[in-house]
């Protein structure tokens, strides 16, 4: 009876000395696998063909975490646009965006879930800046000067309202969204894009019409036009631009984790998955609200959370008892 005893017990320890060091090989495969995930970055992440949409719109990336919408353009331009962003995965966000802003200018390009952004806060915005302006007393008897200086400031404060906010310039977002842009998409037809972009980045109207550089005519035309509402034009192009790239690449890579999913849920390390923010002073109240939150292995989490969102997912491994 003793030796049966004694042979269960050598057996036991044999057992879970050998399941200790699978889990620690199972640890260290598993970890290293998640910083390939965090480190690397393929140059091709299927994120669906462009199809489209029930509203006669184009998705970009319909097998995607977080599916772009855009309008205004035909199947041609939408495949271009889209290449564009394929290419650009393991680029640099601002270049992806600069190279698709002549696009989103020349076609007046717009997208679905900007807009329904802009729909849902920007009302919101605007009441908080009426509520800031009904709150100083003697409004009326203020200069423009500083009526213009107060509503800078007011503009601030509503943003910092808001509990969702896309990591871009909002108050370019919300201020330009408005604008007549008949006029400019003239002069992008007659000059290009890259020219009137040139011109703009003139800090005075006198600097680029004695300037005498690039076309004669356009200077002439120049002195017609409000260049601080043109300018402003201009940076809401860049600001869609870099929320549809941005928006894009961050989809792209949860759609790859996303598919990993099953391979890293099976695993016995794997406790739970959690949600991490970029922990800076841009992060909006929603995602702050999940920040390190936990979901159980067989609740992934998908992101983005919005359009613009920063939030990635990451695992919980178990720790050994």
């Amino acid at each position: 009876m003793l030796w049966i005893i004694l042979t269960f017990i050598v057996v036991s320890l044999i057992w879970i000395a050998l399941r200790s060091i699978a889990r620690k090989k199972e640890e260290k495969r598993l970890l290293t696998e998640l910083v390939s995930r965090v480190t690397s970055r393929p140059e091709v992440i299927d994120t669906g063909e462009v199809i489209r949409s029930d509203d006669n719109g184009w998705i970009l990336n319909s097998k995607s975490t977080f599916p772009l919408t855009i309008y205004g353009v035909d199947e041609e331009i939408a495949r271009r646009i889209k290449d564009i962003l394929d290419r650009g995965l393991s680029s640099d966000i601002y270049r992806i965006a600069e190279n698709i802003s002549p696009l989103v200018a020349r076609y007046k390009i717009r997208c679905k879930e900007i807009d329904e952004y802009i729909k849902t806060f920007k009302p919101i915005y605007l009441k908080r800046i009426e509520e800031q302006i009904e709150g100083v007393s003697n409004w009326e008897d203020l200069s423009d000067a500083e009526k213009k200086d107060l509503v800078s400031k007011f503009r601030a404060n509503a943003i910092l309202s808001l509990e969702v906010r896309p990591y871009c310039d909002i108050e370019v977002l919300f201020e330009g969204d408005t604008l007549n842009s008949s006029l400019y998409d003239t002069f992008i037809e007659k000059y290009g894009y890259d020219t009137i972009k040139y011109y703009l980045k003139r800090k005075e109207r006198e600097d680029i019409i004695s300037s005498g550089e690039g076309f004669a005519s356009f200077i002439e035309e120049l002195k017609d036009l409000d260049l601080s509402e043109m300018s402003l034009y201009w940076q809401y192009i860049e600001e869609v631009s870099f929320l549809i790239a941005h928006t894009y690449m961050m989809s792209a890579y949860a759609t790859r984790d996303y598919r990993d999913f099953k391979k890293f849920g099976k695993s016995e390390l794997t406790r739970q998955w959690k949600l991490i923010n970029a922990n800076d002073e841009n992060v909006c109240p929603y995602c702050r609200s999940l920040k390190d939150k936990h979901f159980p292995p067989e609740n992934y989490p998908r992101v983005p959370l919005h359009i613009g969102c920063r939030c990635v997912v990451t695992s919980v491994i178990r720790k050994e008892e």
